[in-house]
């Protein structure tokens, strides 16, 4: 590395769905003149793994175009360090050369692809927020009882579907009644 600046703000700019800024953990630049953003995470190196292998880093992605909209003639290379573990994990050692390797399974697994891909399901959950459905993702719902005009709930590209590990997440849990197993 020839340069690190950390907590590197990034100006807002536009985006699909309105304006979009940010905050990188690290921003590093090495002897090639490469750039590379890193985002420190305490733990959860199964669920940040998860993301590097389905394409779905999003928050890399997102400062990804954030430094392309700022000038940035190429995508960044991109990591997660996760500090409990000492580990840092990427899908490539180009710029990273010991960095555990996630292989994507959706090539070309960069953040460009993950990007463009956001927008896709972007404006399919747009979709749903403007005819009134708000997708709850609750562990045990009956669905069978859904009203028949309710959208389909699949989105365009099925890895980036809520799994339960979301259900820990939903702040509306208490209003869609108890789990079964509870």
């Amino acid at each position: 590395m020839v340069e690190a600046r950390a907590n590197e703000t990034l100006q807002s700019v536009s985006f699909v769905g309105g304006q979009i800024g940010g905050i990188i953990d690290l921003l590093a630049r090495n002897q090639q003149n490469l750039i590379a953003v890193v985002d420190l995470k305490f733990g959860g190196m199964d669920v940040r793994e998860r993301e590097l292998r389905e394409n779905r880093p999003l928050q890399l992605a997102i400062y990804g175009h954030l430094l392309r909209c700022q000038g940035q003639k190429e995508w960044p290379a991109s990591a997660f360090f996760l500090l409990r573990r000492r580990r840092l994990i990427a899908t490539t050692k180009t710029f990273f050369p010991d960095a555990k390797v996630v292989a994507s399974k959706f090539p070309p697994g960069e953040l460009q692809q993950c990007w463009t891909d956001f927008e896709q399901v972007w404006h399919w959950r747009r979709q749903q927020l403007d005819a009134g459905w708000v997708e709850l993702t609750p562990v045990a719902l009956d669905v069978s009882e859904s009203p028949d005009e309710a959208p389909d709930s699949t989105p365009p590209l099925a890895h980036w579907a809520a799994t339960e590990d979301h259900s820990r997440y939903n702040d509306f849990d208490a209003l869609t009644g108890w789990r079964a197993d509870a």
